[in-house]
């Protein structure tokens, strides 16, 4: 198990939000998805607790009252994000650029002593 945070600058219009969706149960197996938590200055953030590794994930714009989709990220050869872990970590934060997986910056943190890395090998656009 471990904690990943996502996080995401995107300048939605009134009555939508940002959802992150993916492959595993805990992103809602591509449907429904987690909604993300509004801050100041367009940021989007949510907290997810995830058993399943690897996995692929996306964002989409929905409208807030009804969740219909409005937009999905779109990324390159419409493929997905893919995230794995080669060790163990309690928790990961992820500051992703909306339809840009290459710039995806990542904090690991560890309560216990654990050597921790993203593995740089899952995939060609990892995380």
């Amino acid at each position: 198990m471990v904690l990943i945070t996502f996080t995401i600058n995107y300048k939605t219009e009134y009555g939508q939000k940002v959802q992150v969706v993916g492959n595993i149960p805990e992103l809602g197996n591509w449907n429904g998805g987690i909604d993300l938590v509004p801050y100041e200055n367009n940021i989007w953030k949510v907290t997810a607790i995830v058993h399943t590794l690897p996995f692929e994930y996306k964002f989409k714009i929905v409208e807030s009252n009804t969740n219909k989709v409005i937009r999905w990220e779109f990324l390159e050869n419409n493929t997905n994000r893919m995230f794995c872990l080669n060790k163990q970590a309690d928790q990961i934060e992820l500051e992703i650029t909306w339809e840009r997986p290459e710039d995806t910056k990542q904090t690991i943190t560890m309560a216990r002593v654990l050597k921790s890395a993203i593995k740089k090998s899952c995939s060609k656009d990892v995380l």
